[in-house]
């Protein structure tokens, strides 16, 4: 069960987050303000149970697998692409970790791509 390893998902979240805020920052760059929690209220689906978060967030890792591994060839600093490829690898693992918590297996194809269709 879940606690212990969905709440570590969300701290690797935050540090992704904090990161990539850095990376920003050191480029000069300036990141958008967080959103309000009724902002971000009003772009989730309705969560019925426990299962629909959990699917939902299994959703999330998939899309940011697939994001992150659309824009390493983009990226021209190899500490970009690096770091862009260990967050991808580590929201494999959240979504691996997520599916066991449905009863799924973790790793539905060979090849984590973000686009699995089973998972």
């Amino acid at each position: 069960g879940g606690e212990g390893g969905t709440g570590a998902v969300v701290l690797q979240e935050r540090a992704h987050a904090d990161r990539l805020a850095a990376i920003i920052h050191e480029r000069g760059g300036e990141t958008n303000p967080p959103k309000t929690p009724e902002e971000y209220a009003r772009s989730f689906p309705a969560l019925r149970s426990g299962r629909d978060a959990l699917r939902f967030a299994v959703d999330l890792e998939n899309a940011a697998i697939r994001l992150y591994l659309e824009a390493i060839p983009f990226l021209s600093e190899p500490e970009l692409r690096q770091t862009a490829a260990a967050i991808a690898t580590s929201e494999a693992g959240h979504a691996a970790l997520l599916r066991g918590e449905l009863g799924r297996p973790p790793a539905p194809d060979a090849f984590v791509t973000g686009r699995s269709q089973k998972g």
